[in-house]
């Protein structure tokens, strides 16, 4: 098995992703594990959004700016009425719907700032799936536990693989 993790700059347009698609399918014969960042300076943007919030100030055009960039990039690579782009939707609108709690600025900051891994996944998926490439979404919270010491990650070691 082969793991291909394709960071931020290189998924960060249509065109980088339709770049990355070539490079996929060039090792289509053999099982692999793509891993994708968020997108271009997504989670620059999205850091942004919780310093805008934390300070009180207004976040929407923010937000805005990151619905308009993956909005663009949604629009290149598929057609109108693909659900990709209500799921898209959906993912975004949750950076709305987390509720700021100064008391547990670590469990906020990961909510948000994760946002843009989900948004990125979700679309690889919805684009390798409309170009053919047979896969599989493993959905990561199904298979990294989290210690609820927010923004401070560690290895769990043998936990993980005991689920």
């Amino acid at each position: 098995m082969q793991v291909f993790k394709f960071g931020g700059a290189s998924i960060r347009n249509a065109s980088a992703i339709r770049n990355m698609l070539s490079i996929i399918k060039t090792y289509g014969d053999k099982p692999l594990v793509v891993v994708v960042s968020a997108m271009g300076k997504t989670t620059r943007y999205l850091e942004q959004y919780i310093e805008a919030i934390v300070n009180k100030e207004d976040a929407k055009p923010i937000y805005n700016q990151i619905k308009t960039y993956h909005d663009q990039i949604l629009a290149e690579l598929f057609s109108k009425g693909n659900k990709i782009f209500e799921e898209s939707e959906s993912i975004l609108i949750t950076i709305n719907k987390t509720s700021w709690d100064a008391k547990n600025y670590g469990k906020y900051y990961d909510s948000i700032v994760s946002v843009g891994e989900l948004l990125a996944s979700a679309i690889i998926l919805a684009y390798l799936t409309e170009e053919e490439v047979a896969t599989c979404k493993v959905d990561a919270t199904t298979i990294i536990k989290c210690s609820g010491n927010f923004s401070r990650p560690r290895s769990i070691g043998p936990a993980l693989r005991q689920k």
